[in-house]
Formats: structure tokens, C-alpha cells, sequence
């Protein structure tokens, strides 16, 4: 069973998402819904995601906290598809990790906006693909 960082080091290995830079754009779906979103990762906290109070996104976490998020890079033909399980956070602490200015071209005022919910992810799964050679890898965490 591999550790959360093997998640990361994985994204970071097929040019999905580096350590160094944490926002690229995963599709992000639950049992009921998919939508584009924003992905974070900071050392302690781990990958996350941010959304409004009152979201359509909460609501569905409430179903089924369990989302499946698919990172690619077209130029090199390398795709992952992550299942995580989610658990929505308003604590201050948390927030307070979790803030980026970037937070505010979207409209956060700041780490102690109310309407600020972070969806924190715990990965389960992961299957990474290389279509260009259609090799595939099954990752259990």
C-alpha cells in the first residue's frame, strides 16, 4: 500500500502537477454531478480542493463523500484518474493552511471568509495512463 505522497510524486512524474506549481485543472465528479475545479496541495494538508458554502458540490459530498478527479496532459499523452474520499472542512485551522492568495481572484475575502469550504482528499486509487503506448498502472493507497 503506497502512501499519499506516491499520489503526488505520480502527478508530478506525468507533468499533471508538480510540487512546485499545485493548480492545474482536474475534473472533478461525484456520484451526482462533474465540474471543472482548481487543485491544491500544500505539505500537511494535501490535495484539496475549495468551494462555496451552500455549493452544489456539499450537497452532493453529502450523498456520497467519495469523487473521482482526472488529470491529464495532452502533450504528453499521460492521464490519471484519482478516487478520493472527500471531507468538507470550515475549521479556522484549516482555512487558515489551506489559503492562497489566488483565493481572492475568485472572490475570497480571505482565510476567515464564511462562504470559503475546503474539500479536503484522501486518496483511494489511482490509475495512471500513457495512451501514447497504452500502458496502464493501478496505484492502491
Amino acid at each position: 500500500m503506497a502512501d499519499f505522497k506516491t499520489l503526488i510524486e505520480t502527478l508530478d512524474d506525468i507533468e499533471c502537477m508538480s510540487k512546485d506549481w499545485f493548480s492545474p485543472i482536474a475534473i472533478v465528479s461525484t456520484t451526482t454531478g462533474i465540474r471543472p475545479m482548481v487543485t491544491n496541495y500544500k505539505e500537511g494538508l494535501g490535495l484539496y480542493w475549495v468551494t462555496r458554502a451552500g455549493s452544489d458540490k456539499l450537497e452532493q459530498l453529502k450523498a456520497d463523500k467519495r469523487a473521482v478527479a482526472f488529470f491529464g496532459k495532452m502533450q504528453t499523452h499521460k492521464y490519471c484518474e484519482a478516487v478520493f474520499d472527500i471531507e468538507a472542512s470550515t475549521d479556522a485551522a484549516v482555512k487558515a493552511e489551506a489559503w492562497n492568495d489566488g483565493f481572492k481572484q475568485v472572490g475570497y475575502t480571505g482565510p476567515d471568509d464564511e462562504n470559503m469550504v475546503i474539500l479536503k482528499a484522501t486518496p483511494v486509487s489511482a490509475n495512471v495512463m500513457d495512451m501514447a503506448t497504452f500502458q496502464k498502472e493501478r496505484h492502491t493507497y
